[in-house]
């Protein structure tokens, strides 16, 4: 049976974030009936600290060592969360900003999952490697302001939507120009200069950090 993973970040039950994966998944369920929805709620569910066994175990791994019995529990501990993440065909991230970044549980969890030879390879020769694969993923943030800046790629695609649809939906949208990028620079001026300006302000990272200072 396909699998919606669905990793639950907020602590509180009625929590913005959580209202609006509710409403993804009543609308996801009616698509698809016959998939599985797996929820992991962090807050919850068990999450061990990474310290101790687990992190030597991972630093083991590293060096090519084996493990002792502690290192192989603690670290099949970690293999059961990543590999219920990896199982899945769909996954939805639901979760709140904290002081600007994302609550400690979330990172905690992404510490745990990322070990040597469940969520990546490492060549000495080549470096790093995914070993999870490609699939749709969809993150709500839920945040207590009004006021969202917008970087990343494909400023005339990407940016450029995220601007309009804040924009549609009453926030004040900030695109610091020098923060995006696309695959050509008359694209990148095109976009900045015309199609974002009717949705956004337009500014620099320097600018933007003095103002927020």
């Amino acid at each position: 049976m396909p699998k919606l993973f669905h990793l639950s970040c907020s602590p509180r039950a009625d929590s913005e974030s959580g209202a609006g994966a509710r409403v993804f998944i009543d609308r996801f369920r009616q698509a698809r009936p016959d998939w599985e929805i797996d929820v992991m709620n962090l807050w919850r569910d068990h999450l061990p600290d990474f310290e101790g066994y687990i992190l030597e175990a991972k630093y083991s791994r590293l060096g090519g060592r084996a493990f002792t019995d502690s290192q192989r529990d603690a670290f099949a501990i970690a293999e059961r969360i990543a590999v219920r993440f990896a199982l899945a065909e769909r996954v939805l991230i639901s979760t709140p900003m904290w002081n600007f970044g994302i609550p400690y549980k979330l990172k905690q969890w992404i510490d745990v999952i990322t070990q040597p030879g469940l969520t990546f390879r490492f060549d000495p020769a080549q470096g790093y490697f995914p070993l999870l694969k490609d699939r749709p993923t969809v993150v709500i943030i839920a945040s207590g302001s009004d006021f969202v800046i917008v970087t990343g790629a494909w400023t005339n695609m990407s940016i450029e939507h995220t601007a309009r649809t804040g924009a549609d939906k009453g926030f004040y949208m900030v695109v610091p120009e020098d923060c995006c990028s696309t695959m050509n620079a008359e694209w990148h001026i095109a976009a900045v200069n015309y199609a974002i300006q009717n949705v956004a302000m337009v500014t620099r990272a320097d600018d933007l950090i003095a103002a927020l200072s």
